[in-house]
């Protein structure tokens, strides 16, 4: 059960990330086409 949890843990931190990586190389773009 703990091993169950820890990799759930895991692959959600590591989407987490993939996300706000996502978001912010989206944000950059953006950003930098409006100035």
């Amino acid at each position: 059960m703990a091993s169950f949890l820890s990799s759930a843990l895991t692959s959600v931190a590591l989407f987490l990330a993939l996300t706000s990586s996502l978001v912010a190389a989206d944000f950059d773009v953006y950003y930098y086409g409006v100035m």
